[in-house]
């Protein structure tokens, strides 16, 4: 393999990342490993960080696991302990609380998620459509022409955000000297993203920002 003779340098440190990133995508050790590939915003962490190291984690524990017999199972399971804890409901409480609001997940009652794990996966996707228990429930009370739409997201515009208001905050705390100064990460990887989003060649303002909340809980702390 030429790889194994080039000596180390960015370029060689580049391509060793691709491949490890094809192969986490169409060569996944088990579906807890694919869907934490699908799931991160960064498809290549050891190429940004300057001491990678591997470590366990949540998806290595869960793929040892021999409870869920399908993969609708190791999906849902996948994502009660992980998107939903670790994103989605976080952002809900804090955006709530700041604001002095209670909220209410009503479908996340623990007795509504447990009957909805014994529900055969044959019937939560019935002819194709998902959720099918759930929208003839609905129907029942509910237009149509609400329940049978597109999902709309609710995300912050994050990349008019850095290219913006945020952009003398962001720079300040992804310049180079101050990236090499402290050695977290790979100082002309995290500049070249940031470069290709200024230049609006890409869009990275979610990628960059999960380096931005680094930089900033490391200054405050």
């Amino acid at each position: 393999m030429l790889l194994t003779f080039l000596t180390e340098s960015p370029l060689k440190r580049r391509w060793l990342s691709q491949l490890g990133r094809a192969r986490n995508q169409w060569l996944p050790e088990h579906l807890p490993a694919y869907w934490r590939h699908r799931m991160s915003q960064n498809k290549a962490p050891d190429r940004y960080l300057s001491q990678p190291e591997a470590m366990r984690e949540f998806f290595d524990d869960a793929a040892q696991m021999a409870t869920q017999t399908n993969d609708s199972s190791w999906l849902s399971y996948l994502d009660l302990h992980t998107y939903l804890p670790d994103d989605i409901l976080v952002k809900v409480d804090r955006a709530a609380m700041a604001f002095s609001l209670e909220t209410r997940i009503p479908l996340l009652d623990h007795r509504v998620v447990e009957y909805a794990a014994q529900i055969p996966d044959v019937l939560k996707r019935r002819g194709g459509r998902s959720k099918w228990p759930l929208r003839q429930i609905l129907a029942q009370s509910v237009p149509l022409e609400l329940t049978e739409r597109p999902k709309r997201g609710h995300s912050t515009p994050m990349d008019r955000w850095l290219r913006g208001p945020l952009h003398e905050w962001a720079e300040a705390h992804l310049s180079d000297d101050r990236l090499r100064r402290e050695g977290f990460f790979e100082a002309g990887e995290l500049r070249r993203l940031w470069n290709q989003h200024q230049q609006g060649n890409r869009d990275r303002g979610y990628m960059l920002w999960s380096f931005l909340m680094y930089q900033a809980w490391y200054e405050s702390f």
